[in-house]
């Protein structure tokens, strides 16, 4: 539900987004995307990975994602830059 509430207004909604979702007006869907990539390691040898995209919607759409909130791996859009970067 926190990520819902970050999504559409913050604290503020909460309690009508709680009742929303009581009343069944809100049905939250989780999205996950499996990719399958290869890219090469340090030393220039092709690894292939897969990774886990997740991001809860209120209505099961996709029309509205924003990138960075979409979950990687079980990590946020800034965990998983930081972890590229070490």
């Amino acid at each position: 539900m926190v990520e819902l509430q970050a999504t559409k207004g913050g604290q503020a909604t909460l309690p009508l987004r709680l009742q929303s979702f009581d009343e069944g007006r809100i049905k939250p869907t989780l999205l996950r995307a499996y990719m399958e990539y290869d890219a090469p390691n340090a030393f220039g040898v092709m690894i292939r990975g897969l990774s886990v995209c997740e991001k809860l919607t209120d209505d099961g759409s996709e029309a509205n994602i924003i990138p960075q909130l979409v979950r990687i791996d079980g990590k946020t859009h800034t965990r998983w830059l930081l972890e590229q970067v070490r």
